[in-house]
């Protein structure tokens, strides 16, 4: 048998588990051969399902802001303050706080995902998200320093600072310019941006503890809007997902500056588990050898688990042989 359709009965079995309990997910894989897609969802539906992508979105604002990048209109170590066009930034926002620096999370930017009156808001309020206004006033404009020598501190804030820069440089909304840039010519049709109730609709069925009161589990769709996420957040397939890492780490979105740029990586500080060398790029994460790419975590798509994930899983090269197969971190990869 190839090796190809080896591959392909392997990441059929990694979907025996949410299919016997009813849960939407998808595998996809890139090998020599082009790409094989598979998936389950509890809705009778022909069509591979769509989620929403979470923090792999960071992985595409990257993209887009080096684009910028290699066009000579955007200096990664420029202060941001020196290139903001928007409404005053806090005045932690020193002359270190550089693109560079927010892209790989070492700028000190503070997060709100552990804030209480957060929690609280998107399970009594899960339709009325905050304003770029309060998340700014509930996270940058605290106190905060930028950290020297430089180290790794996760924050999406510093991600939604970029999505506004992004704005900036490129003159129109990201929206037009993921559709433009990204999204036209690798013919992604099914990858957009999610900004409101009815963009849900379309998207894989989910269940969530943690946007009603009390312990039951409530359907996401018609409840949960999406502008929670600070730096917004793409809905697509995982066979998009997987086309868009192959053409990246293939060098046909970026140039070879930009892209070596992309991978080099900050260690994070968190040895074990599925990677020995973790680290963070502008963008990227979870690299180890070879493999790249991001994860992203929810806790409103998948029932009966306590940490819910959604995944985007797809190689990043076309590998020379495909003789096995494991997940690492929503990649599949060859061996």
């Amino acid at each position: 048998m190839p090796a190809a359709d080896i591959l392909i009965q392997e990441i059929d079995g990694l979907l025996d588990a949410p299919r016997a309990e009813g849960i939407a997910a998808a595998l996809s894989v890139w090998t020599q051969q082009g790409s094989a897609t598979r998936w389950t969802t509890p809705e009778a539906a022909a069509q591979e399902p769509a989620f929403l992508i979470y923090s792999i979105t960071k992985t595409f604002i990257a993209c887009l802001l080096l684009q910028w990048v290699d066009a000579g209109k955007l200096d990664l170590d420029a202060p941001v303050r020196s290139l903001w066009r928007g409404p005053e930034l806090p005045q932690s926002f020193n002359d270190a706080v550089t693109p560079r620096r927010l892209l790989n999370h070492t700028a000190g930017l503070p997060d709100y995902g552990a804030l209480p009156d957060y929690q609280a808001q998107v399970r009594r309020h899960p339709d009325q998200p905050w304003s770029t206004e309060h998340f700014t006033q509930a996270t940058l404009a605290r106190d905060w320093t930028v950290p020297e020598p430089a180290r790794f501190a996760y924050s999406n804030p510093g991600y939604m600072v970029l999505r506004q820069l992004l704005e900036m440089v490129g003159e129109s909304p990201w929206e037009q310019q993921l559709a433009e840039r990204v999204c036209g010519p690798l013919g992604l049709s099914r990858t957009t941006v999610a900004s409101t109730l009815d963009d849900l609709r379309p998207l894989a069925p989910g269940l969530s503890r943690q946007i009603a009161e009390g312990d039951a589990w409530v359907g996401v769709r018609g409840r949960y809007r999406p502008g929670w996420v600070s730096h917004g957040v793409i809905a697509s397939t995982v066979s998009e997902v997987s086309a868009f890492l192959h053409a990246l780490f293939s060098g046909r979105l970026l140039q070879p500056d930009s892209l070596a740029a992309m991978v080099d990586a900050m260690p994070v500080g968190q040895v074990g588990g599925r990677w020995q060398q973790p680290g963070y790029g502008p963008g990227p994460d979870d690299r180890s050898g070879d493999a790249c790419g991001h994860r992203a975590r929810a806790q409103r798509w998948w029932p009966r688990v306590q940490r819910e994930r959604v995944r985007a899983a797809g190689g990043t090269r076309c590998w020379r042989q495909a003789t096995a197969s494991r997940v690492q971190g929503g990649l599949i990869r060859t061996q």
